[in-house]
């Protein structure tokens, strides 16, 4: 059993020196080791010094790649059975990766190709992470800001009246191993015969969007996606990315590709709409961002095309 890791740095230089000292402590325990690859985002060659001693490959990017291109780098060229993506602000429990492949190579989760531990924020309380596919719907009612107006209390009472608990939303105890439609990908262990039959993530967007379109295809494919409290890791969230107002537009582009890749034409046309109408109101909101208009990168939300569904 053969286990590789990729991870990208953030904006927080120290986040994945002390993400990799913790995965290093876990990886000792397995019997065949772990290789790392840590891709230094931003070409900081101080910070790939400091990196170099405690991974196996160091990749400095002159020009910053998306959280897609960068994984699906090392996803393709990996030999690994097994391959862990992670975010660098994660901290990894000792017994973590040997806990996860315990899991996936249980008999009876031949089918899963995704496996997640527990998420839980520095405070240590829970960190909600399973989440149902979006709809037209949940996206209207996120984009269009009423989401906000609710309280996390009245929308657990909600999917309880629904039946959405139990992984089908992020509104539950997260107290029972569980298959999931899609989940907050901060560190997952992915089986790779999966990845060679699927392909690899997405890139329409830098950020956003691209574990749930894989997830889905897992899902059409007859792989499952699995989440299990049996292990845990500490999460602190938004490091990686940071508060940026221009990510904000890449997670519009990966649900609008989403829908443009699973859902019907009519919802798909639907959901383009809010999007570059939702794209307007942040340009509109953050007319200057570092001194700069908003940036837009790649592909923008008016050229992702619906793919007819053969």
């Amino acid at each position: 059993m053969t286990l590789s890791c990729s991870v990208v740095s953030g904006t927080d230089p120290g986040a994945i020196v002390t993400f990799l000292e913790s995965l290093r402590r876990g990886g000792e325990r397995l019997p065949d080791g772990l290789t790392t690859t840590a891709i230094i985002n931003n070409g900081d060659k101080a910070l790939a010094e400091r990196v170099a001693p405690i991974a196996d490959t160091v990749i400095i990017r002159q020009s910053p790649q998306g959280f897609a291109a960068n994984h699906n780098e090392v996803l393709r060229t990996t030999t690994a059975e097994f391959h862990v993506i992670a975010n660098d602000d994660v901290i990894v429990t000792t017994e973590c990766l040997a806990e996860l492949l315990d899991v996936i190579l249980r008999p009876g989760n031949e089918d899963v190709a995704v496996v997640s531990p527990l998420l839980r924020n520095p405070d240590g309380s829970l960190q909600p992470s399973t989440y149902g596919f979006p709809s037209a719907s949940s996206v209207a009612f996120g984009w269009s800001g009423l989401r906000e107006r609710i309280s996390d209390s009245s929308m657990r009472r909600l999917a309880s009246l629904l039946r959405r608990g139990s992984g089908k939303s992020r509104h539950w105890d997260h107290d029972r191993e569980v298959s999931v439609d899609t989940l907050r990908g901060a560190f997952v262990v992915v089986r790779t015969k999966a990845i060679r039959q699927l392909g690899l993530m997405s890139e329409v967007a830098l950020v956003g969007g691209e574990e749930t379109e894989w997830h889905a295809r897992m899902k059409k494919a007859g792989w499952r996606v699995l989440f299990t409290p049996r292990t845990t890791v500490t999460h602190t969230g938004r490091v990686t990315t940071g508060n940026r107002p221009d990510l904000e537009v890449e997670y519009v582009k990966g649900t609008v590709n989403f829908f443009a890749q699973h859902a019907s034409r009519t919802q798909f046309t639907l959901v383009k709409i809010l999007g570059m109408l939702r794209v307007a109101y942040l340009k509109r909101r953050h007319l200057t961002w570092q001194g700069r208009a908003l940036p837009l990168y790649g592909r923008s939300v008016a050229s992702i095309q619906y793919r007819d569904k053969a």
